[in-house]
């Protein structure tokens, strides 16, 4: 029984995990990049004020089920502070599984303006 009961909360510990984010700095971008270099790949940027962002998502996720060749990494543009509520809309989404990111820098700004 014991072990049962370490087994439910070992696997429910790395379902919650695997949604957790991941920060997005200054080098984060050109990091994703090379590691999916020759890859097909869509990094999509979004925020949770934005009616529009969250639509796009969603319709992502359909046309992700038919294209799964296809990788997929979403930032959040929000701070850490909206996590809670940026993991909801990623949930309802239906998106496959994906890297999922957040800003993290202190001056978001500097992440908005990057240069390639």
């Amino acid at each position: 029984m014991k072990l049962k009961i370490l087994l439910f909360f070992l696997f429910f510990s790395n379902l919650s995990f695997a949604s957790e984010f991941m920060p997005f700095d200054m080098n984060t971008r050109k990091a994703i990049e090379q590691r999916y270099s020759g890859q097909s790949l869509i990094i999509s940027f979004w925020s949770i004020d934005c009616p529009y962002c969250i639509d796009d998502l969603k319709k992502l996720g359909k046309a992700l089920t038919k294209n799964t060749k296809v990788k997929l990494v979403t930032v959040c543009v929000d701070g850490k502070e909206s996590a809670k509520k940026a993991e909801r809309v990623l949930n309802q989404a239906h998106l496959p599984e994906h890297e999922r990111y957040q800003y993290a820098e202190a001056d978001e700004d500097k992440l908005r303006y990057l240069k390639k």
